[in-house]
């Protein structure tokens, strides 16, 4: 509650009144900021404290599998070598070894094979428009593998934000990233702690605090 009318007993009145308000594109401009109620001190409402960027401790990345890797011609032979490593002892523990051999060979063949579909697309919009510019030199064999490639980057970018915003009900060729965009951010900050109060009920924000 922001709001406090400081009378007593059953004539106390509390409402929350003071709130943010921020937009779709305000939010992705400032994932973590943060709003805080600080203390009413000797007044009946509690001041609201705006933070852009507060530093907070980042967490470890799991690792999670990218499902735009699918369309890569070498995920097979990584993902082959990687489960046919030999692993020792009982039939369970080969799975279990086999498993971790293949995440640990999936991460570091990611690392090394980079991909931002976000970041071709816009390589791509800008060489396809450089190619439909060239008025004396028009290429319709180039422009059309450009516009092949840009509508499989398209639906590259799609599958990634359809997979972060874990909508599994939503069929990807309704082509709306901007959707499943928006809905993985809701859940970002929907999911996202900033501190805890412990049993004295002192706020931290981090493990040494």
């Amino acid at each position: 509650m922001t709001w406090n009318n400081r009378r007593d007993g059953a004539h106390n009145s509390q409402e929350r009144i003071d709130q943010g308000l921020s937009s779709y594109h305000w939010l992705l401009a400032y994932l973590v900021a943060q709003i805080q109620r600080l203390n009413d001190l000797r007044s009946d409402h509690r001041p609201l404290l705006l933070s852009l960027d507060p530093t907070i401790p980042k967490a470890k990345k799991h690792f999670r599998f990218d499902r735009r890797w699918i369309a890569n011609p070498q995920l097979e032979a990584v993902i082959s070598s990687s489960w046919n490593s030999n692993v020792v002892g009982s039939g369970m523990y080969q799975i279990f070894g086999k498993l971790k051999n293949y995440r640990h060979a999936l991460f570091n063949w990611s690392r090394d094979n980079y991909y931002n579909s976000n970041a071709r697309i816009t390589t791509l919009k800008s060489q396809l428009e450089t190619a439909k510019q060239a008025l004396g030199s028009w290429n319709a064999s180039r422009i059309w593998d450009l516009e092949k490639e840009l509508i499989n980057e398209v639906h590259q970018e799609e599958i990634y934000w359809a997979q972060k915003a874990r909508l599994s009900w939503l069929h990807l060729g309704d082509k709306n990233a901007s959707y499943f965009h928006s809905k993985t951010i809701q859940r970002r900050r929907r999911n996202f702690i900033a501190g805890l109060k412990d049993k004295d009920g002192a706020w931290k924000t981090s493990s040494g605090s």
